[in-house]
């Protein structure tokens, strides 16, 4: 059989799929056709206990198959594959004082080749919209919609949604400049920053987690934020939120403290 490439990159283009995605699934269809000739549901199974991969790129190399088989037609039920018991890391996220702190130090760093303020507007936007990173990374004019103050977005699986921008990031939207599509700026740079100017434990993803969990302990109901984010299920919304104890004991001590009834 053997890695039908052309094709695959070919209908993965046509349907619209980012850079980003296409990389990603390329990536993983090359390395497991590097070790079998054949897809088959037994050579999926030894490839997957025999590259011993995080929760995430597991998650990823699934759907990268189930597309391979989608268009080349082939029937397998992966639903059935006995899959290794993978411990997911506990994401960190970016809280409000440590975002703050963080673009202080932006603020006044000496950059090669980028503006303190586009540095700054990128991880206000990421912070305070709950962009994907590869929606941020491909973010274009044509999806600020000034005149409502939103994000039109299409993201993950080609869905839709509207993402609210406050009044202080519209500004940066409306020039063409800003815009991290026409600068060529690569995810490692933002990995970097993140890195550097908020802590050696965060990425890019963490301001997603951010956003969520301000959000929540805002009061802004779950389905809300759900919708906000683009998530398809209810339970991965949960999973961004980081409630902490301050605010579970002031929630305890709102419902069962003396001061009730």
């Amino acid at each position: 059989m053997g890695y039908n490439r052309e094709r695959f990159l070919e209908v993965l283009q046509s349907l619209g799929r980012s850079d980003n995605t296409i990389s990603a699934y390329d990536s993983d269809m090359k390395s497991f056709f590097s070790f079998y000739h054949d897809l088959t549901f037994e050579n999926i199974q030894n490839y997957v206990y025999a590259t011993n991969k995080s929760a995430s790129s597991l998650n990823r190399f699934l759907c990268s198959v189930r597309f391979y088989c989608r268009v080349e037609k082939i029937e397998l039920d992966l639903l059935i594959l006995n899959l290794p018991k993978v411990v997911k890391q506990e994401q960190h996220f970016i809280t409000e004082h440590v975002f703050d702190e963080g673009i202080k130090k932006i603020r006044v760093y000496k950059f090669r080749g980028y503006d303190n303020k586009f540095v700054e507007n990128c991880f206000q936007l990421l912070y305070k919209t709950g962009l994907r990173i590869n929606e941020f990374l491909e973010l274009t004019r044509e999806e600020f919609a000034d005149s409502d103050s939103v994000l039109r977005i299409i993201g993950k699986g080609e869905k839709f949604r509207v993402v609210p921008v406050i009044s202080e990031l519209c500004p940066a939207l409306v020039e063409n400049s800003f815009y991290v599509s026409k600068n060529k700026l690569p995810y490692s740079t933002i990995l970097s920053w993140s890195k550097k100017f908020f802590g050696q434990q965060f990425s890019p993803h963490s301001f997603r987690h951010g956003y969520t969990t301000r959000l929540i302990d805002q009061g802004v109901e779950l389905p809300i934020v759900q919708k906000l984010l683009g998530h398809e299920h209810y339970d991965t919304t949960l999973g961004y939120n980081h409630p902490n104890m301050k605010n579970i004991m002031i929630g305890v001590e709102r419902t069962f403290g003396k001061g009730e009834g």
